[in-house]
């Protein structure tokens, strides 16, 4: 008895001490890393937004080694948004959000320059010159006697409002000492073209809110290397050509969201007419909404990454010229890349940029090919081509089918003895050249005496077709695909068959369209 209770404990001893070691952490066991070191993880990390003041930004749950999403940008009052920044440190390191990844909960800062206010310091330029408008009701800044470097223009003068800046008035061949900033009065409804010309030491455009501003012309602003940031009125609906050019100093790109002609969404100055950026920052993100990069939009930039959507369909010359971008990371892959090459200006960038592709899955190219003796198949080809975007091939026999060779009626027929024969191989015209290049091939044919006619033996016995994919359609007046498809597969060693579709000449469009959508290929 005793034997037996020390057996007992003896065995419940060892499955406690079993149970123990298997939960045990201890060992040399390889799974036993950190989320933060298996790569293999569906680990997600949170990244938060501090505005440091300005709008709520929401968070997001990341995979882990993917990159962010940029968000919206938050909004605070009399600021200009710098971007984010991986600490609320003035000499912190600005995040990209192109290139760098998520690897750990993290929290991005919001950066801020003050703007739209006028300095409390300064007051209105005394040396400005003015010229009555053209009905005396305003008057025009045609320039600063002075060489001031910090030009305010006030909104009235002699008690007229001031509503204009002149063609040139402050360009650099007129005033040319250095512009360091220039406050804009509300008052002003048109800034001249050349009007700040190659002032290249202007960091700062005071642009209010409440800006009655609605054109600027040519080149108005072009040449300020050192400007930062740019606030455009919900009133501006007239940008003139280059307005911003060669601004590669500008960080901040801000269009009030009342403004119904321009949209600065993703620190870009977006032409919503013709959705054209017209100028980028230094901070840029390209929205999916921008179908073409304007000309020199992102000349003399200091970004060194600039990421590109697959929405684009057009860049014009000198788009990155002169910038310091070294890499492009496109959001599509090669092809769509070369087509975007051969349709844009050939001009556009520097010769020594990278280019990436996101989306590194090539293009499935899909081949119809048919035989159609009467006209009906080929008519369900022709739809299912452009349904799937594919390219049509028809199988056409070296020597056509007469009407009599079609006479199911007499059994002495062409068609009858190729059907009849277990070894008949019809010749065919031609080849698929590049058959190589197809991924997937919708294999088209009438049906015959319950069987697929003979050509289609030559076709699939003509070319490899191992790891490609094979989706055979029939044309009939009352039978279906049956075993047609099946006794074709053995030709095809390698290949990867679908089930079939069957239809009557009468088929319409939504059928073949609805067959369609129920593969999966």
């Amino acid at each position: 008895m005793n034997k037996k209770i020390l057996l007992v404990l003896s065995a419940l001893a060892l499955c406690f001490c079993f149970i123990l070691s298997a939960c045990s952490p201890i060992g040399n066991n390889n799974n036993n890393q950190s989320d933060h070191e298996n790569s293999d993880d569906d680990t997600y990390f949170t990244v938060t937004f501090d505005s440091q003041g300005g709008s709520a930004v929401e968070s997001q749950s990341v995979l882990a080694g993917n990159p962010v999403t940029a968000p919206k940008s938050p909004t605070r009052e009399n600021f200009d948004f710098d971007g984010w920044f991986r600490s609320a440190d003035e000499d912190a390191a600005m995040w990209n959000f192109s290139t760098d990844r998520v690897n750990d909960n993290i929290t991005l800062y919001a950066h801020w320059s003050r703007q739209n206010e006028e300095p409390p310091v300064q007051n209105e330029t005394e040396t400005l010159i003015y010229e009555p408008n053209e009905a005396g009701t305003g008057l025009i800044v045609k320039g600063d006697s002075g060489q001031a470097a910090n030009i305010v223009i006030p909104a009235e003068h002699d008690n007229l409002p001031v509503v204009a800046i002149d063609d040139s008035a402050f360009a650099h061949s007129r005033h040319t000492s250095d512009i360091l900033s220039v406050t804009i009065p509300d008052s002003v409804t048109e800034i001249g073209k050349n009007a700040f010309y190659s002032q290249q030491a202007i960091e700062t455009v005071n642009i209010g809110s409440d800006s009655k501003l609605e054109k600027i012309g040519n080149n108005a602003f072009s040449g300020n290397y050192s400007l930062k940031s740019i606030y455009l009125p919900a009133s501006l609906n007239v940008l003139g050509d280059s307005v911003f050019n060669n601004c590669g100093g500008l960080n901040t790109i801000t269009v009030a969201e009342e403004n119904t002609s321009f949209s600065g969404a993703g620190n870009c100055l977006i032409d919503l007419k013709t959705s054209t950026l017209i100028r980028g920052s230094n901070n840029s993100v390209i929205p999916d909404s921008v179908t073409k990069i304007g000309e020199a939009a992102f000349r003399r930039a200091t970004l060194d990454t600039l990421t590109i959507p697959r929405s684009v369909t057009y860049i014009e010359k000198y788009a990155i010229s002169d910038s310091a971008i070294k890499k492009i990371i496109y959001e599509g892959n090669a092809e769509e890349w070369a087509a975007l090459m051969a349709a844009s200006s050939k001009y556009w960038r520097n010769e020594d940029v990278e280019v990436v592709y996101s989306d590194t899955t090539e293009s499935t190219l899909i081949l119809v090919a048919y035989f159609s003796a009467t006209g009906n198949t080929e008519n369900v080809a022709n739809s299912i081509t452009a349904f799937v975007e594919g390219t049509l091939y028809e199988i056409e026999p070296q020597i056509p089918y007469s009407k009599e060779d079609l006479n199911y009626s007499d059994k002495s027929t062409r068609a009858t003895r190729e059907q009849n024969d277990p070894d008949a191989r019809p010749e065919i015209a031609d080849r698929v050249e590049n058959m190589d290049e197809y991924d997937i091939i919708f294999l088209g044919y009438p049906i015959w005496w319950g069987s697929a006619p003979k050509i289609i033996y030559t076709f699939l016995e003509s070319y490899d077709f191992s790891g490609k994919t094979i989706i055979p359609f029939c044309t009939s007046g009352s039978s279906g695909i049956g075993n047609s498809a099946n006794s074709l597969h053995s030709l095809t060693e390698g290949a990867n068959w679908l089930g079939g579709g069957s239809f009557y000449a009468s088929t319409t469009q939504s059928a073949i369209r609805s067959w369609l959508d129920g593969l999966e290929y």
